[in-house]
């Protein structure tokens, strides 16, 4: 039985969970040592949940530790001192993280030094820079060289706070920590973008965040690497549970002689936020542990990188999955890129073809817009059976491997939970009326709890897919993307498209 804490890290601001969370990156390098509860906004009871799950599966015994004093004692032998930073620019919290990760420091904002005297200064970045940049220049200058290649962190304000929840990871993994101004970018600053990207890359994973989207996907893609956009906690303890070897088989995998097309409305749900550890981490959203799960086909984002990363979560996916919860590799392959963005792209498709098999995985959610060349690189060197994508071509094509390439009515696109069931049922009847059968669509959602979330009202439920699935008209049928596929074929070889 292995002996481990368990911290309430929800109690305290930015401040003190960035200490906290180097911490943890710290003690969980020998070892899955101290989980915290984070209480995550994508679904609070998930961390209890995993302590729960390892304790009755992986033989893990956890005590409590109720102070960051009493914690930073019990793991006192995993750091010798702190590093001070200067709270009013987050680059300079950015140094010290990656100077703390080197050199088995703790980062320690200057605003709440004086709240920890026992800890003996090592180094002092406050001062020393005068702006992000400065600090992003002098990281790379003096700590990259240091840094584990092929992985990096952003830090950034999106609409949910500060990117910070997987720190922990970083730390532990001794990666490059940084934040860049993207909006409103000076040119100086664009280029310190573009020479940080080439310096990290190429096929570097890029966790955290940065915003906007749009300029963050295409600068990575760009530079021939990807997003693992990593809003999660405890990422450095899951990954040091232990699980069995990979490949794992999907239970819900037929095979095209166990299909029977019709000639019927094709409807497919599908999950959203795949590519990203936090909705593993966060059980999609609570919608994992929903009681009508299985009732009804729903294919989930999943992501080879995240299963590589922390193998006890894709293990926990697939043990517990029905024979209708279907899996599909999340935002293009295995990682958050542009495939049309990437000059290079081959590598990151052969990658892709190599561990889309680990999974069982044969179709990708795939972003953003279709481009035939693009797209015929993609499917012969990785072998991918569909991509589905939301700026594809209408109904669908064929690449010339016998791949699926198809986009989705925009009205299905990160359909609004504000809609209510009630209204993704009627989007999804209108979206198909005014088409011949068989024709096929994809429903794209954010997966989310049923009522009783206290960060419900996001997305939908399989409670809620169960509700519209049985209310669908009599010649609607919802189907895994796996069928989708088959079903597309049949119309192919009959002539019907």
């Amino acid at each position: 039985m292995s002996k481990a804490h368990w911290f309430p890290i929800y109690r305290y601001e930015d401040s003190h969970r960035v200490l906290v969370l180097a911490l943890q990156g710290l003690a969980n390098r020998t070892g899955p040592r101290l989980l915290v509860d984070a209480r995550f906004w994508n679904y609070p009871p998930a961390d209890a949940f995993w302590k729960g799950y390892y304790e009755a599966n992986k033989d893990c015994r956890f005590e409590p530790v109720d102070d960051i004093d009493s914690l930073l004692e019990i793991f006192s032998d995993c750091y010798h001192g702190v590093v001070i930073y200067d709270p009013r620019l987050k680059g300079s919290m950015c140094a010290a993280l990656t100077l703390a990760a080197q050199q088995d420091l703790l980062p320690l904002s200057s605003s709440i030094a004086c709240d920890f005297p026992q800890l003996p200064v090592k180094e002092n970045l406050v001062g020393r820079f005068a702006s992000d940049a400065e600090a992003v220049q002098w990281e790379m200058e003096n700590l990259l060289p240091c840094c584990k290649r092929g992985l990096a962190y952003a830090v950034s304000r999106p609409w949910s706070g500060w990117s910070v929840d997987a720190l922990d990871y970083a730390v532990m993994e001794k990666a490059f920590t940084f934040t860049l101004r993207l909006k409103d970018a000076s040119p100086e600053e664009e280029r310190l973008g573009h020479r940080l990207m080439r310096e990290l890359g190429p096929d570097c994973a890029m966790m955290g965040w940065a915003e906007p989207e749009d300029d963050y996907v295409k600068l990575v893609s760009r530079h021939n690497s990807y997003i693992l956009c990593a809003e999660a906690s405890n990422l450095s303890f899951h990954s040091k549970i232990p699980a069995r070897p990979l490949p794992y088989l999907q239970k819900a995998r037929r095979g095209e002689r166990a299909f029977e097309p019709a000639n019927v409305h094709y409807v497919a749900f599908m999950t959203s936020e795949g590519d990203s550890p936090k909705i593993h981490a966060a059980l999609q959203g609570g919608a994992w542990l929903d009681l009508a799960r299985g009732a009804v086909p729903i294919n989930w984002g999943n992501s080879p990188r995240v299963a590589l990363l922390a193998p006890a979560l894709a293990e926990y996916y697939y043990d517990t999955a029905t024979g209708n919860d279907y899996f599909v590799c999340g935002a293009s392959g295995s990682g958050y890129v542009l495939p049309n963005e990437m000059p290079e792209p081959q590598a990151f498709f052969e990658r892709t073809g190599r561990e889309l098999t680990l999974l069982d995985l044969t179709e990708v959610e795939s972003w953003l817009r279709y481009s035939r060349p693009v797209y015929e690189s993609y499917a012969a060197l990785s072998r991918i059976k569909g991509f589905f994508m939301p700026g594809g071509p209408r109904p669908h094509t064929f690449a010339e491997t016998g791949a699926v390439v198809t986009g989705r009515d925009s009205t299905l696109n990160y359909i609004k939970a504000s809609l209510g069931r009630e209204g993704m049922l009627d989007t999804i009847v209108k979206a198909a009326e005014a088409r011949p059968k068989p024709s096929f669509d994809t429903v794209f959602f954010i997966p989310d709890a049923p009522e009783g979330n206290p960060a419900a009202e996001a997305g939908f439920s399989p409670s809620d897919l169960l509700w519209v699935a049985e209310r669908l008209p009599d010649d609607f049928k919802v189907v895994t993307l796996e069928e989708m596929v088959f079903a597309m074929r049949a119309a192919r070889c009959s002539g019907t498209w």
